[in-house]
């Protein structure tokens, strides 16, 4: 896995082996935290930016300080984790697995045993908290999106359903607290009033060639937290599509980025610039920032940005290469076997009958 995760001053980068690198855009400081384990599987950042959570291959999770990097608390987690999540207060780091449960941590002491909070029949892939902590959003390889009450996460409010493949990202519109964005395996993105279950929109920003194709899954969704936009990855494209938010959720297309490669994970700072990690040996991490006159994207130079110019390096990437996620492991198989069916109940009766 390849992420990044912007901070005040810093930006950290998953960049598929043990270790998270760190740059610090004033000082152009670089540094590299080991996270345990052959690479980071998540990484996630809390709402106030003070604390980063990263959790290895090898179920180890950690807590930071963004701030000064000291490793606050570390602890082995029961089974591999898929998504983390701070809530609003820095309390807590929940962490959701493949066996579909979901444990909270205190973040002040990791040594104790995290709680259960609730659980799938199907694997987790996202994960979110709103901001006022009064409700836990989930979603699983099984097309649901649950929307549950915080703490008290047995308290199920609602489904969101419509996915028709696994549903691997979630994200919540900073500007209308209500709204829900979903990516999912059939190559949708749809808004929720994640309240009341209700769909309000659905994009389809990969469709099929034909009909025995798989629409191409949607990979990355990032949403601004400076104007209401969103940023959609798509697997093996080498476009970024980026959606306007309206307060009725429904999504308007804007300028899409280009890249040269596909992207593995986007993000935004708090400055209304988009970075994007991706497969290129040149530049690995391209950052792209609105220009209001033309009314589009506009790449920063590497010269003009310290922290592009001190990470674009494809030594830091390289390992990320063999760790590309393969979201079409996901998909449900579906098998035809009819014919064979056919075949054997056919010899079986010929048998019964004495007929050769």
């Amino acid at each position: 896995m390849t992420s990044c995760c912007p901070l005040f001053d810093c930006i950290a980068f998953a960049t598929g082996g043990p270790d998270l690198l760190i740059i610090n855009g004033r000082s152009d400081e670089t540094k590299r935290l080991n996270c345990g384990g052959e690479f980071v599987a998540c990484l996630t950042c809390s709402y106030s930016g003070k604390l980063l959570a990263t959790c290895s291959n090898s179920k180890v999770l950690k807590i930071w300080d963004a701030s000064s990097w000291i490793c606050l608390g570390t602890r082995e987690v029961p089974k591999s984790v898929t998504a983390l999540c701070f809530t609003q207060d820095d309390t807590y780091v929940l962490a959701a697995d493949k066996t579909g449960d979901v444990h909270s941590y205190l973040t002040a002491d990791m040594s104790k045993d995290g709680s259960f909070l609730l659980g799938h029949l199907s694997m987790l892939l996202a994960m979110v908290i709103t901001r006022d902590q009064k409700y836990l959003i989930t979603a699983d390889r099984d097309e649901k999106i649950r929307v549950s009450l915080f703490p008290n996460a047995y308290n199920i409010e609602t489904y969101c359903l419509g996915h028709t493949e696994f549903v691997n990202c979630l994200t919540l519109c900073y500007q209308y607290e209500d709204l829900l964005i979903s990516g999912s395996g059939d190559g949708t993105v749809r808004s929720w009033d994640f309240k009341h279950g209700i769909l309000l929109t659905t994009e389809h920003c990969s469709k099929p060639d034909s009909k025995d194709q798989k629409s191409n899954s949607i990979s990355c969704i990032a949403a601004s937290p400076v104007k209401p936009v969103i940023a959609v990855a798509i697997e093996s494209s080498l476009t970024v599509m980026i959606y306007e938010i309206r307060p009725n959720g429904s999504l308007l297309s804007t300028c899409n980025v280009v890249l040269e490669t596909s992207p593995w994970s986007l993000a935004f700072d708090s400055s209304y610039h988009l970075w994007i990690c991706h497969a290129n040996e040149t530049n690995p991490v391209v950052c792209h920032s609105w220009m209001e006159i033309n009314s589009s994207w506009i790449r920063v130079a590497n010269t003009d940005n310290a922290i592009l110019e001190v990470c674009n390096k494809w030594d830091n990437f390289k390992d990320a290469s063999h760790r590309e996620a393969k979201w079409s492991s996901l998909r449900k198989q579906q098998i035809d076997n009819m014919e064979s069916y056919l075949t054997r109940k056919g010899e079986r009766l010929k048998a019964t009958k004495g007929i050769k």
